[in-house]
């Protein structure tokens, strides 16, 4: 059966059909066409027949194409071209139009034919980039709300602030010429007292500002291993009897000896904050259940929460309280922005939390039904387990080696010789230990090896320290990075920074790397 019989045959059914539909031989040339076709290309009836398809292909993707018509007709069968590819066909006046293509195969007497259907989608893609142009114009407006309810925030908190400062003051000035002397016990009671309020009040103003730091990740962190169900075992101690007698906190913690990396100060702020809050929606009463748990997130589960796949920890707030509707919802976590009454809130604690954790690589999750309560959840990376420590010898010396051979580190430096000593003094010591001669190769290597700990210099040619740990930790989120430099501390500074000046002495390092992993002597 030839080829041209079936297609004069049934010239009328393919002309009858809404699709373009163009037939190409084994060779790369075009065998026939239907009407749809050559409205849709420009080209009169049959002018199409015996050209090559790449007359249909952008100039600029013709050789790209040729060798993807190649490699399709070694594995030929019914697919879309170029899955998830924005594709492109060329009129025959030159202009070009986005096409959704479809491939099917046929096997005949004289050779593969291939049928090609095109889909000119100009108009859905226009209509795409109306709804992304609008969505852009949305996300615009309400950032600029945002901005503006910051702003108003900042300005009304700063200027009571600034007034209690001023006034209290011009009240000691004008005191002072009232008072006979400070040598008497209620004039420095008068004066310690005015100081106190000024005290205060520079102390809300330092408040705030962490808060905005918090909020646009930009507080200085010292980050440390901590495990979650510490911080939670000391909060619920503390915040036990503060909560009022109709409130209960209890705790249900899974994630024993297991670590994130985080400020331990800023963490306990965080949970001190979700309790809080927990506790005020429960005017009431009812109870407040904070847990931890492993979590592992696979690729799916991850891309969903907006984080790299991986070993997680969660820390869960659970309450009782009346829940928060869909339309308050979307906005807790704005700075300023508040359902309490005038004086009972700064409208910071949620955009500080959501600025805390997502500095320290995790994310705040927020599940909330009206009347039935509502749920924080946190996921920081979670640090790799440590080994279990073995038994000490009654006679022995703690062999501290044994319990460094679990971690690798993986060590960047452009100075050769600096790089090499360091990662020898850790080998020797008991560590594992690579180098890498650039941060594009350190990147490189954690998408294929486990590593603990990324020992890098601060100032390097190309990537710098900073850049290469935020592109390793993209990839490995549990990494911890110590970075090393002969220049001022305050090149690393705005990061979680653990750090170790030069030179670099072995009883130093090891003392730093220990205490990074978690290695303390018995």
């Amino acid at each position: 059966m030839s080829v041209a019989a079936p297609a004069e045959r049934f010239r009328w059914l393919l002309d009858a059909t809404a699709m373009a539909i163009v037939g190409v031989d084994d060779t790369g040339h075009i065998i026939m066409t239907n009407r749809q076709a050559d409205r849709l290309f420009g080209y009169p009836p049959d002018a199409l027949v015996g050209h090559p398809i790449e007359v249909l292909v952008p100039e600029a993707v013709e050789r790209a194409h040729i060798a993807y018509r190649n490699q399709y007709l070694l594995d030929p069968r019914t697919r879309p071209m170029g899955h998830g590819l924005k594709l492109s066909a060329r009129r025959q006046d030159g202009s070009e139009f986005p096409a959704e293509i479809s491939l099917a195969a046929l096997e005949t007497d004289d050779g593969i034919l291939v049928a090609a259907t095109v889909h000119d989608i100009t108009e859905r893609v226009a209509a795409e980039r109306d709804r992304e142009r609008m969505q852009a114009e949305l996300d615009r407006s309400r950032r600029l709300e945002s901005i503006g309810q910051l702003a108003a925030g900042i300005a009304h908190d700063f200027n009571n602030t600034l007034g209690i400062m001023f006034g209290q003051v011009e009240v000691l000035l004008d005191d002072m010429d009232e008072l006979p002397s400070l040598d008497t016990e209620d004039a420095r009671d008068e004066l310690r007292a005015g100081l106190s309020r000024i005290q205060e009040a520079g102390k809300r103003a330092a408040q705030l500002t962490q808060g905005l730091l918090a909020f646009g990740q930009r507080q200085v962190l010292h980050a440390e291993p901590v495990e979650l169900d510490q911080i939670a075992t000391e909060a619920a101690r503390m915040l036990s009897h503060s909560l009022g007698g109709r409130v209960t906190l209890t705790t249900e913690l899974n994630t024993t000896g297991r670590r994130v990396l985080a400020d331990r100060g800023k963490l306990e702020q965080v949970l001190f904050n979700l309790v809080i809050n927990a506790r005020d929606a429960m005017p009431q009463g009812g109870r407040i259940t904070v847990s931890t748990e492993a979590v592992p997130l696979a690729d799916e589960d991850a891309h969903n929460v907006g984080l790299p796949p991986g070993p997680y920890l969660s820390l869960r707030v659970r309450d009782t309280g009346t829940g928060i509707p869909a339309e308050i919802a979307e906005r807790v976590f704005e700075p300023f922005f508040t359902t309490k009454s005038e004086g009972q809130g700064t409208g910071l604690g949620l955009a500080t939390v959501h600025g805390t954790v997502q500095q320290a690589g995790g994310t705040v999750l927020l599940d909330s039904r009206v009347g039935e309560g509502t749920v924080f959840t946190i996921l920081l990376p979670a640090l790799k387990p440590r080994p279990a420590p073995p038994p000490p010898s009654p006679n022995a010396p703690e062999d501290l080696s044994a319990r460094r051979a679990a971690y690798r580190i993986l060590v960047l430096d452009d100075e050769v010789e600096l790089r090499d000593l360091a990662a020898q003094l850790l080998r020797r010591s008991g560590y594992q230990s690579q180098i890498a001669t650039s941060g594009e190769d350190a990147v490189e290597q954690a998408r294929t090896t486990d590593i603990d700990v990324l020992l890098t210099d601060v100032s390097m040619p190309g990537m710098s320290g900073p850049q290469t740990a935020d592109a390793v930790r993209a990839v490995r989120p549990s990494v911890q990075v110590v970075y090393m430099s002969g220049y001022a501390r305050a090149l690393a500074t705005g990061e979680d920074v653990v750090f170790i000046e030069k030179p670099i002495t072995k009883a130093a390092l090891l003392k730093l790397i220990d205490g990074v992993v978690g290695i303390r002597p018995a």
